[in-house]
């Protein structure tokens, strides 16, 4: 419980403090390191997209959450959980496409 109290924290703190912040702030053109959540893309293209997308309520526990990572990683930095499109940490100017060849099943066990 503690861990998805800190990550429902984390998650708040940088969408509603330091994106803003982020997106606040000018670089120069010559600027090196500019992370890419200040950067307006045309298009964002997940490969993959099943891996974030599909967390069941069986990722939920401590074991399955540590080989989870990068998917939670993955989920934050698209925000899949904000419906406000403007406030994700990715904006697209023409979509967000999602590309996999595996289906996308209620778990992995089906």
């Amino acid at each position: 419980q503690e861990d998805r109290e800190a990550a429902a924290y984390f998650s708040y703190r940088y969408l509603s403090v330091t994106l803003p912040a982020l997106r606040a702030k000018t670089f120069a053109d010559s600027d090196t390191g500019v992370p890419i959540e200040y950067f307006r893309w045309r298009r964002v293209i997940i490969d993959e997209c099943h891996e974030p997308l599909c967390m069941g309520s069986d990722d939920a526990d401590e074991s399955a959450m540590s080989s989870k990572r990068s998917s939670c990683a993955v989920r934050e930095l698209l925000g899949i959980a904000h419906p406000d499109v403007a406030s994700r940490p990715l904006l697209a100017q023409r979509g967000v496409f999602g590309l996999t060849g595996t289906p996308l099943l209620a778990s992995p066990a089906r």
